[in-house]
């Protein structure tokens, strides 16, 4: 039995069928990933009813960063981890890891509540205020997408 051969435009025809049809598997299965990596790390949620009251004290993370914000609007920084706005304010202990004096203020501009960290002498950055496991935490990005996260000492 001989094997019938498909003509040209058929061939042309199955073959952009078949890129097409991978190529919108593709898009329902990058689109969602690549959002994954954006907006609030995954554990985290919304922060809700925050006042400035709620974050003054002593911050501490996991990795050994310290941050003291008193209810003046000063604060100080020891090995805090976090992606900064270069200034002479702000001493660089390691790469993306800084310390300091300054002020803060804190506010929710759209994004979610923030504080920002304005270094005497220029320089700052920003950390989100969010909710881990009930309580209120600061966290910010550091490096290509992973997160510093500090949590109230004493509370």
């Amino acid at each position: 039995m001989k094997k019938r051969q498909m003509p040209m435009f058929e061939n042309r025809l199955n073959f952009r069928f078949g890129r097409r049809f991978l190529s919108v598997w593709l898009l329902f299965l990058l689109v969602p990933l690549s959002v994954v990596g954006c907006g609030t790390p995954s554990r985290l949620e919304k922060a809700m009813h925050v006042v400035d009251s709620d974050l003054s004290g002593h911050w501490t993370s996991r990795s050994g960063s310290s941050l003291v914000l008193r209810a003046d609007g000063k604060f100080s920084a020891e090995s805090l981890n976090s992606s900064y706005t270069k200034g002479a304010g702000i001493k660089v202990v390691a790469e993306e890891t800084v310390e300091g004096s300054g002020s803060w203020t804190f506010g929710d501009y759209g994004a979610g509540p923030e504080v920002d960290l304005d270094f005497s002498g220029g320089g700052g950055l920003t950390l989100r205020v969010a909710a881990l496991d009930g309580d209120t935490v600061m966290w910010a990005w550091v490096g290509d997408g992973d997160q510093s996260v500090l949590e109230k000492r004493g509370s």
